[in-house]
């Protein structure tokens, strides 16, 4: 039995600033890239936190990840991972798309994010109003060539997972820190794993947010269609042992 720890009740009445923050991704010197759409709508209450976007509007046209991700909170701490042990993190989480094409993971979808933001390794929990996948990504962030970056995104139709619009899940990624190894649950049953990683996080941020996966195409993002997306999650937890 492990013994989790909660990282935000949400009893406050709003997003507590001292445990997120919005993502903000260096564009160069200069400038950065903040995840926010100017027409959401974050709230807070009875333990939940939800984000609202009726219709996408921010986009970029040359640089993947900047035009993917649309809103993004990320935890404020580092959860550091033992050379050794299990390290795992829990929410439930809920999906409802605005338009677009449910079915197609790319107009639109909520995150669990597991994060190492120093070597871009991405180990997201994900969900539209129909579907649901674990996805695995490395980033192009500092030190990371284009060349070694990927996106994979899995689905497990045998496990017996079915889902609907505002229907909760809960969602665990699991990082077996001795044998660099890890694995996406949805209420209990596996959908995916990744074993013996070169590279593995000494700490991750976890998260929660709003993203599509349309590629640019010919220096155009595709990301925009009409469609929106609304994500709720509750029971923020951890078990690092």
């Amino acid at each position: 039995m492990k013994n989790f720890e909660v990282y935000d009740s949400f009893s406050e009445g709003s997003i507590d600033p001292d445990k997120w923050f919005l993502l903000e991704v260096p564009v160069n010197e200069d400038e950065g890239r903040r995840y926010e759409e100017p027409g959401a709508r974050v709230t807070v209450a009875d333990g939940t936190v939800e984000i609202d976007i009726p219709r996408f509007e921010t986009f970029h046209n040359t640089v993947q990840m900047f035009d993917s991700g649309k809103h993004a909170y990320f935890s404020v701490r580092t959860f550091p991972l033992p050379a050794s042990g299990i390290a795992t993190f829990s929410v439930e989480m809920a999906a409802r798309n605005h338009g677009g094409t449910p079915d197609d993971v790319r107009d639109a979808f909520a995150a669990f994010n597991v994060v190492d933001l120093g070597s871009g390794l991405v180990f997201d929990a994900v969900s539209t109003s129909r579907r649901i996948y674990a996805l695995h990504e490395r980033l192009e962030v500092h030190g990371v060539s284009n060349g070694d970056t990927f996106t994979h995104i899995v689905e497990a139709p045998l496990v017996g997972l079915s889902t609907g619009a505002g229907q909760f899940h809960n969602y665990s990624i699991v990082m077996d820190c001795t044998s660099s190894t890890v694995s996406w649950y949805c209420d209990g049953k596996r959908v995916y794993s990744v074993e013996n990683m070169e590279a593995f996080p000494a700490g991750v941020k976890i998260g929660f947010g709003i993203f599509t996966l349309h590629p640019i195409v010919s220096g155009k993002s595709k990301s925009r269609r009409g469609q929106g997306m609304l994500g709720r999650w509750r029971r923020f937890r951890y078990a690092i042992a």
